[in-house]
């Protein structure tokens, strides 16, 4: 008989927090792929080509999504920017197809340049944070990292700037359309989908 608090499995035990993480896990997992699904389904079903690149953006961060699920906390800190990264991407390219004024192509440019400068920072934090590299997953290793707390912070801070960027640039091509304003509202509601 094993004597309290000694693991005998390769895998520690699950904890509370552990398991309500799997579970968000997998309900966002499994509504990104209810959301990508209704798109392909609606190109289809208009018969308008679900290969454009704000699609192809799109089923990339689904795919690293997918990825992502299945890896280990360090890989999933890479996999994370670029998930989150191609989908900004893919949101700033679909407003561009739908408001192609050149005003709004500029600041939607602007976007897609502070998702991308944002994947690089995530990224590169990841990698150099720590050193060496292992120091991220092995406990046993040697070595020294970098103040974690501001670096992460950073990359949250930059990553709700790029969401509001995102969220609120369409507003004002919204806000001119001539249609009632219901129709607005549910335009607003359809376009803050892709955030989901």
């Amino acid at each position: 008989m094993q004597p309290d608090g000694v693991v005998t499995s390769v895998l520690p035990p699950l904890t509370s927090s552990g398991r309500a993480t799997i579970a968000t896990s997998i309900v966002v997992l499994a509504v990104a792929v209810v959301f990508v699904g209704m798109r392909v389904w609606a190109r289809v079903m208009r018969k308008v080509s679900p290969f454009h690149v704000e699609d192809i953006l799109c089923y990339l961060a689904l795919l690293l999504h997918i990825e992502r699920f299945s890896q280990t906390v360090f890989i999933a800190q890479i996999l994370y920017a670029l998930v989150l990264g191609f989908a900004k991407l893919s949101i700033a390219t679909n407003f561009q197809r739908v408001f192609f004024t050149r005003g709004f192509r500029m600041a939607a440019y602007a976007s897609m340049a502070l998702s991308i400068a944002w994947m690089l920072q995530t990224i590169l934090i990841g990698l150099l944070i720590c050193q060496p590299v292992n120091l991220n997953w092995s406990p046993t290793a040697r070595g020294s990292c970098g103040n974690q707390t501001a670096a992460f912070t950073s990359v949250s801070v930059v990553d709700i700037l790029t969401d509001v960027v995102l969220l609120v640039l369409p507003i004002r091509p919204l806000m001119d359309l001539r249609v009632r304003k219901a129709q607005k509202v549910a335009l607003a509601v359809i376009f803050s989908g892709g955030f989901m």
